[in-house]
């Protein structure tokens, strides 16, 4: 789920740099399906580049919560914090973080997703032009591959196929530190028979200073989050769900300042 939501204020109703992007997503679960995780998280990107780039090619704050199935210090949190992530020679099931000692050597391949999908490197949507704008819908998408021609889609596939590198530009961090304090201990979010670890967030651009006509920055500050618990905590209650929870995950809870 993408949407764009604006503050219900008449005077600032109109204007389009005050509005928020907030996603929401629950990646796959298999631990040995890595590539299937980043095409879908490219997928997910693409749309919300798509909904919140404003005319001078910023974009809107962004607030990307979810279900990630991946842990704090997988490649694939590294790719959504850090906005880049290089893949070469790395085993598939090595993506999520969620086992530490994967089954299997199957390594990702370039390009990660089909150059039929209409998505670049950079998570974003293809258009034949660079001077047309970004398709509409991922109808849309399927519409400008039709008119690409063979000789395009060939010349596309070699580049993408010589690329070991993904990419996204929405500048995101998490709302959590992933660590209790004093003591340092992972926090946790899920806990069953399977696991006990931090796979859901809520990921936000904090700050965006790219816009000539907002010097000042705008975006979203951290006032507060619903704290955690660990593992030993979670431990005496007898894991999720249990008695007092009917879920296998903890709520996620942030609250934000938007400035504009």
């Amino acid at each position: 789920m993408v949407v764009l939501l604006q503050p219900n204020n008449g005077v600032i109703q109109s204007d389009p740099s005050s509005f928020v992007c907030v996603a929401n997503t629950h990646l796959l679960y298999n631990p040995r399906r890595g590539d299937i995780k980043l095409a879908q998280l490219a997928i997910l990107l693409a749309e919300i580049g798509r909904l919140s780039r404003l005319p001078d090619g910023s974009n809107n704050p962004v607030v990307l919560c979810g279900d990630f199935n991946s842990a704090p210090w997988s490649p694939l949190y590294r790719f959504l914090t850090t906005g880049c992530l290089e893949y070469q020679g790395m085993q598939i099931g090595m993506v999520s973080g969620q086992e530490t000692s994967p089954k299997g050597h199957r390594l990702l391949t370039s390009p990660i997703w089909s150059h039929s999908l209409g998505i670049s490197h950079r998570c974003q949507y293809e258009s034949k032009r660079t001077d047309e704008p970004f398709p509409s819908s991922p109808t849309a998408v399927e519409g400008e591959m039709s008119h690409l021609t063979v000789e395009d889609l060939a010349t596309k596939a070699s580049a993408a196929s010589n690329s070991s590198r993904i990419e996204h530009s929405l500048k995101l961090q998490s709302s959590y530190r992933h660590r209790l304090m004093p003591d340092g201990r992972p926090e946790i979010t899920t806990c069953h028979s399977r696991t006990a670890l931090t796979v859901d967030y809520i990921l936000y651009s904090s700050d965006i200073n790219a816009s000539p006509s907002l010097p000042g920055g705008r975006g979203l500050q951290l006032l507060g989050r619903l704290s955690l618990v660990g593992q030993s905590e979670l431990k005496e209650v007898n894991g999720l769900p249990n008695q007092h929870h009917s879920s296998d995950h903890l709520p996620l809870l942030a609250s934000f300042r938007l400035r504009w």
